[in-house]
Formats: C-alpha cells, sequence, structure tokens
C-alpha cells in the first residue's frame, strides 16, 4: 500500500533521502492510487464515481476535476451518501493546498475530518491524517506533521493495514532524522522494515533501506550504511525509477569514500553520472559532482577534485539562477536595443549640427568680406550662443540621466517594500492558521459544550482575520483588497460552517466594487462575521426558508453596511449584553462608523463607515 507523504516530502528534501514511494513519478498518479487503495473498493455510487473521476483528469484539467468533484459532492448530500461526501471534502482540500489556498485547504480538511470522525469511516481518517501531515509538513511546522502521522499510523494498525502503519513509520522517522543524533529514526525505520516484512510488501523496503543508509551515514556509521544501501542497490531495477536507480548511486559513492574504498566508489559515482547525462538529469548530476569531489580529495587527487567542484557549483548555481538568468537576459536584451536606438539617433543629430554648423561658417564667411566689423560681432555672439546651447544641453542631459537613476532607485525600493509587505501578510496568514489549527485540536478535547463552542467561535474570528491578509498575499497591490472578494470568500466559509447541506436560508450579497486596506477591511469582516452567524443561529427555525441580505454601498466618501434578516427579530435573535454585539459596537467606534438597528419584520443593522477612496 502506498502511503501519500512522498509527494510533498520529496519535493522539500534534497536527492540524498530515499522516500516512500518514491518510484511514483507524478503527483497525479500518487494521488489516484492513495485514493483507490484507502477508500474500500465496491460498486460505487454515481456521487463516488464523479469524486472518483475528478482524480483521474485533474493532472490535465484541474478546472474541469474541480467543477466534477463539487458536483459529485453536492450529488452525495442530496442522496445522504456521507462517506463520499467525507472524500470530496478531503480532495477538494488538496486541490486548494496545490493552488496555495491554504486556508481554505486547512478548513476543508477539517470539515473533512468532522464527517469521518461522525460515521467511523477509520480507512478515511487515515487518508486525511496522513494528508493533513503532509499539509503541515510543507508549512515547516514538523510536530505538529508528527501528531497526525501519528494518528494516521494508530487507526492504520487498528485495521491491521501494516503497509500504511509502515509508510506513516517511514515518514515520521525521515522527521526525527533532522533532530541531533538522528532522533528516533532508527527506531521508526526498523518497525516500518518489520511491518512491510509481515505484509510481504518487498518492494516497499526500498525506501526503509535508503534512509536507514542515509540515517548511518550522517552518524558515520558507515558499515551499517553499506549494509543497507547495498540491499536497495540489489533489488530489482525494474521496480525503481530513474531517479531512484542514480540516487542509490550518489548514497554508495558517499558510503564507500570516507571507508576509503576509492576505487568501487568511483564506480558508482561514473554509473550514475553517465545516466545523468544521457537521460538529462541536471538535478540528480549536481549531487554527483559533489560525490565525486569528496572522492578525488579523499584520495588526493586535487586537481580532479577541483574540477568536479567547480562543476559542482556552477551546475548548482545554473539551477538555482535559471529563471533570474532568463529574466536578466531579457532586460539586458532590451537595454542593448534601446542603447544602439539612442545611439544611431545622437549620430544623425551630431551629423545635423555639424551640417548646420558648416552653413552658418559659409554665411559668416560671406559677410566678412563686405563687413568686417559686423561680422566679428556676429562670430562673437554666435560662438557664446552656442556655447550656451552646449552647457545647456549638457545640463539637460545631466538632469534627465538623474531624474531616470532616482525614478529607478524609488521603482526598486517600491517594489522591496511591497516584496516585503507581501512576505509580511503571508506570514502572518500562516500564523493565523496554525492559531486556528491549535483551537481545532484544543476544542476536541473539551467536554464542555459552551467551550466548545466559545473556541469554535474564536476560529471563526480568526479565519475572517485570515482572509483579508491571504487576500493581499495573492493581490498585485499589497495594501489594498477588494473588499467584494474578501466578503464572498469569508460569507462562503460561515455559509458552510454554520448551515445544514439542506437549509432553505438564502444570502444574498450586493455590493459595489470598492478597495480597501487591512484597517477597514478587518473590523468589517469580523462585523460581518458576527451579525451573519447571529442571524443563521438565532434569526429562523430549523426548516424555516429565510433570507439575510448584506449590502455595501459606496456614497460619497462614505461605505453604507448593512445587514439583515427577514427571521424573528431583536427579540429572539440578539442580546446586547453577549461578547458578539459588544465586538460589533467595538468595531464600529473603531471604524469611526455611526451604527443603529432596527427590529421590524426581521432585524436590520445599519454601519455609515467613513473611508478615503484617494
Amino acid at each position: 500500500m502506498v502511503v501519500a507523504e512522498s509527494w510533498v516530502l520529496r519535493s522539500i528534501i534534497g536527492p540524498e533521502f530515499y522516500l516512500c514511494n518514491t518510484n511514483i513519478i507524478s503527483l497525479k498518479k500518487l494521488f489516484t492510487l492513495f485514493s483507490v487503495l484507502f477508500f474500500a473498493p465496491g460498486v460505487y455510487s454515481q456521487a463516488s464515481e464523479m469524486v472518483e473521476r475528478s482524480w483521474e483528469i485533474f493532472g490535465d484539467d484541474m478546472d474541469s476535476a474541480k467543477i466534477l468533484c463539487t458536483k459529485g459532492y453536492y450529488l452525495a448530500v442530496e442522496k445522504g451518501d456521507m462517506k463520499t461526501m467525507g472524500r470530496a471534502m478531503a480532495y477538494r482540500a488538496i486541490y486548494y493546498d496545490i493552488e496555495a489556498k491554504t486556508d481554505s485547504a486547512l478548513f476543508l480538511f477539517y470539515k473533512a475530518l468532522d464527517i469521518q470522525e461522525t460515521i467511523h469511516d477509520t480507512a478515511g481518517l487515515v487518508t486525511t491524517y496522513n494528508n493533513l501531515g503532509i499539509f503541515h509538513f510543507s508549512q515547516y511546522q514538523y510536530q505538529m506533521a508528527l501528531g497526525y502521522y501519528q494518528k494516521a499510523y494508530d487507526v492504520a494498525m487498528l485495521l491491521n493495514d501494516h503497509a500504511s502503519a509502515a509508510g506513516s513509520l517511514v515518514n515520521m522517522g525521515i522527521i526525527e532524522s533532522y533532530k541531533p543524533g538522528g532522533g528516533k529514526a532508527a527506531n521508526y525505520y526498523s518497525e516500518a522494515e518489520r511491518l512491510y516484512l509481515l505484509d510481504g510488501d518487498s518492494i516497499s523496503l526500498l525506501p526503509v533501506w535508503s534512509n536507514t543508509a542515509k540515517l548511518y551515514l550522517d552518524k558515520k556509521e558507515y558499515e551499517k550504511a553499506y549494509e543497507y544501501n547495498l540491499k536497495s542497490i540489489q533489488f530489482p531495477d525494474d521496480n525503481k525509477s530513474l531517479t531512484d536507480w542514480i540516487t542509490e548511486r550518489v548514497l554508495m559513492t558517499n558510503i564507500l569514500t570516507p571507508m576509503g574504498r576509492f576505487d568501487e566508489a568511483e564506480k558508482y559515482a561514473l554509473q550514475g553520472l553517465m545516466e545523468a547525462e544521457k537521460n538529462k538529469v541536471p538535478e540528480r548530476k549536481q549531487y554527483l559532482y559533489d560525490a565525486l569531489s569528496q572522492l578525488y580529495f579523499r584520495k588526493g587527487d586535487y586537481e580532479k577534485a577541483f574540477t568536479f567542484s567547480s562543476k559542482y557549483r556552477d551546475l548548482r548555481d545554473s539551477l538555482i539562477n535559471e529563471s533570474k538568468a532568463q529574466q536578466i537576459a531579457t532586460i539586458e536584451s532590451a537595454y542593448h536595443v534601446e542603447k544602439t536606438n539612442n545611439e544611431n539617433t545622437k549620430l544623425k543629430l551630431d551629423a545635423e549640427q555639424l551640417k548646420n554648423k558648416q552653413l552658418r561658417e559659409e554665411k559668416i564667411q560671406l559677410r566678412l568680406y563686405s563687413i568686417l566689423i559686423a561680422a566679428g560681432i556676429g562670430l562673437v555672439i554666435l560662438v557664446i550662443v552656442v556655447l550656451l546651447l552646449v552647457n545647456n544641453l549638457r545640463l539637460e542631459k545631466v538632469n534627465s540621466q538623474l531624474l531616470t537613476d532616482k525614478k529607478k532607485h524609488t521603482e526598486a525600493l517600491l517594489e522591496k517594500e511591497k516584496l516585503l509587505m507581501r512576505e509580511a501578510h503571508h506570514r502572518i496568514k500562516n500564523n493565523l492558521q496554525f492559531i486556528n489549527g491549535i483551537l481545532y485540536l484544543q476544542s476536541k478535547n473539551m467536554k464542555d459544550p459552551s467551550v466548545e463552542k466559545a473556541l469554535l467561535e474564536s476560529r471563526k474570528r480568526i479565519q475572517s482575520i485570515s482572509f483579508a491578509h491571504q487576500q493581499l498575499y495573492g493581490n498585485s497591490s499589497v495594501e489594498k483588497l477588494s473588499l467584494e472578494n474578501f466578503l464572498k470568500e469569508l460569507v462562503a466559509s460561515i455559509r458552510e460552517s454554520s448551515l445544514a447541506t439542506d437549509s432553505k436560508i438564502d444570502i444574498e450579497l450586493h455590493m459595489d466594487e470598492i478597495n480597501v486596506g487591512t484597517d477597514v477591511a478587518i473590523p468589517i469582516g469580523l462585523i460581518v462575521n458576527e451579525l451573519l452567524t447571529n442571524s443563521l443561529k438565532y434569526a429562523f427555525s430549523n426548516d424555516e426558508n429565510g433570507k439575510v441580505i448584506i449590502t455595501i454601498r459606496k456614497v460619497s466618501n462614505t461605505l453604507e453596511l448593512t445587514i439583515e434578516d427577514n427571521g424573528r427579530g431583536m427579540a429572539e435573535n440578539s442580546s446586547n449584553n453577549g461578547f458578539g454585539h459588544q465586538l460589533v459596537k467595538s468595531m464600529a467606534k473603531q471604524l469611526k462608523a455611526a451604527y443603529h438597528s432596527t427590529s421590524k419584520e426581521g432585524l436590520k443593522h445599519f454601519f455609515s463607515i467613513p473611508v478615503s477612496f484617494t
């Protein structure tokens, strides 16, 4: 059985690590296989077939796959197929993660967990726990990743699914290997090997052996490292990808070199280098160059050591800077074209000026014969005028160059500031997402419903703030965001978390196109979160038709925000003393907004917010 962790880990860690399932080449193939293995086979419903079909096509047509998965989800909702609903949620979370929409991905992962825990879908839980481990590992949140891998392992063992449990152990071992002395990595790898052998899965032993060899190499226990990597090399090549095959030889070269077995090390390195050059695999070739450099240095052949060290640095820098080099080449090409055009223009101007000067001199010479004194005075005046013109042209050119340099410098500073601001928004969003995850885990351990409810409401408020920073991180502008896009995403999140799938409550949004900063967007987001959640919870009975309307209009230098419902009104769905109401009043005060509410044929809140749109 294949585990899904490796698709993320392989992209982060260098070739010195053999990872679980490295023979899976593409993300599309791995997730397709992963979903088939973990979700119980059998006669699928139409909804389940639509969800599974989305996996088959998402590598080629992401948009169509998302649409098909969403249709399958809503069909599952209609049929009451909770298992397919949970699976569709988990798949959509992976779609969002691939698109770097981490907040939305994490939200859907948790929704999938809620469904799978409710219906005791243990196979689905193993999948989602492992995917959450991948998600947190990619965010460098290693403890969170270990926690979810441990949960996946525990559930897999309850199911006697030894191969899945072993896969989780391998990935836990990789994280542990970062610790001094390798942490518990050796124990994890040893137990994984035992489980694979128990299950008769010899192919999956490859990543166990290779990671164990790398661990002993780091600990300088070269004999043990050699023993495990030799097992991997001697395994039939039909079960390995080209990248795996070359990586085995990089690792063996690095093991044999400190053992002084230079001829064997050189043989393995040259085998790998020949295949890497033949199949054009520059990422692996750079590590072979580095291994050969270390080999020849220890052997005392410093000329070859220097040659391969230079090749390694050049190829490494080439791979890192390839995109930068292309961009610089484009800029330089444009610069040289512009420079050539400027030089040609200057030559034409110089030739024209020279021609004019010659004509003027001929006229002066003719006048000298008739009026010598007048010509002399005219010549002096002409010289003075020419000098003034030349000086003026020189000053204009210098000033123009200074202005151009200043503009380029200012643009560079602004671009740097934008990058810093975008990074700041990204980090704030990640931190809020991390806090949200902690609150979710904490809420699962709460026995008191009121405490669990308070934690859920806090998570929603954090989510509304996180959406604003996510919008700014993805925008071309890092200072202002589209209020319409922000609130649409926020309202969609509240709708999905607060309403049952068969709810008859409709939410309408009527908004002008308005761009504002986070100082305005975040308080408005918190106000909408509180009042919309309040209406959805208290304004209507369970099967009552209802409507909530959110309107934002731009009137002169004022934003007019209205949130109204046609429910029971103030007496039943609002409290003037609750924390939510106090938060709304606080946000209105922060915005310097005029705020009042009425309770006639429902509940209506009105805010008049002064905003500068310049």
